[in-house]
């Protein structure tokens, strides 16, 4: 994932910046519910659908997009450093 967030181009210190962000996201992961951890790293990084994730976590689809929205919702207030510059 950090290599994701580093430039090819980047020196030294974007490649310390990735890294800080690369472990400040995964921090604020498990920080979170259950719940929204699976479903924010099963719709972000394994790319599969709200129907999908809620069969998985055993509840209404309806269900699965909240735990989704309150996990983005946390990790945007945790997140916000990096967000915003």
């Amino acid at each position: 994932m950090a290599d994701r967030l580093a430039h090819p181009d980047s020196g030294p210190e974007d490649e310390f910046l990735a890294q800080e962000r690369a472990t400040a996201v995964r921090s604020a992961i498990r920080s979170l519910s259950h719940e929204q951890k699976m479903a924010i790293i099963l719709f972000e990084y394994d790319d599969m659908p709200v129907v999908q994730i809620a069969e998985i976590l055993e509840c209404s689809p309806k269900a699965a997009e909240n735990h989704l929205y309150r996990a983005r919702l946390a990790l945007k207030k945790v997140l916000e450093r990096f967000i915003n510059g």
